[in-house]
């Protein structure tokens, strides 16, 4: 009774993505700036076109593991894959920036980074944990980064460009 369910294949393990595409209604492709990236990209597509699944469809690749710094590689990557997908549309506008800390510490804690940014907002400043004085009993490998925050909006980001292109991609089919 889900309206969505998010299945994450690791690149390379082939079965997984061939279960997967065979299960799903819609792809998006998280990519990465570099060209093994696109490379991928073209190994997906060739196992979108082997699955038999008719309500199967691309709905769109995204830029992953991002620095925003870096903005002439952002741009590069997004020129390139608009090329590779021969559709400007087909690259969301939302990316998701490359952040080490907030990462490793939602794989720890086994959360999401909306559940890190709410649980950093409740914890003692870092200047407790450094004096020995955190109530708490944290450890500085314990405290929640301050860039979950900014990874959270970025994942906000992309669900909503995410339902807004499902929605508007299923106003557009005519039923048969």
């Amino acid at each position: 009774s889900y309206d969505f369910v998010f299945i994450d294949c690791p690149p390379g393990v082939e079965v997984l993505q061939e279960v997967a595409l065979k299960a799903a209604n819609n792809v998006l492709t998280p990519v990465k700036t570099d060209d093994a990236s696109r490379t991928g990209l073209g190994v997906v597509a060739s196992r979108f076109e082997s699955v038999q699944n008719e309500n199967l469809r691309f709905i769109g690749a995204v830029l992953f593991g991002v620095n925003r710094q870096a903005t002439r590689t952002l741009e590069a990557a997004r020129t390139r894959l608009v090329e590779d997908l021969e559709d400007s549309e087909a690259v969301f506008t939302a990316t998701i920036r490359h952040v080490e800390a907030a990462a490793t510490q939602a794989r720890h804690r086994g959360q999401l980074a909306h559940e890190l940014e709410a649980a950093a907002g409740s914890q003692d400043p870092w200047w407790k944990g450094l004096r020995g004085t955190d109530p708490n009993g944290a450890s500085r490998q314990d405290r929640i980064p301050g860039s979950a925050g900014p990874l959270a909006e970025d994942y906000f980001a992309l669900a909503e460009e995410l339902l807004h292109r499902i929605a508007a991609l299923d106003s557009m089919e005519v039923p048969a």
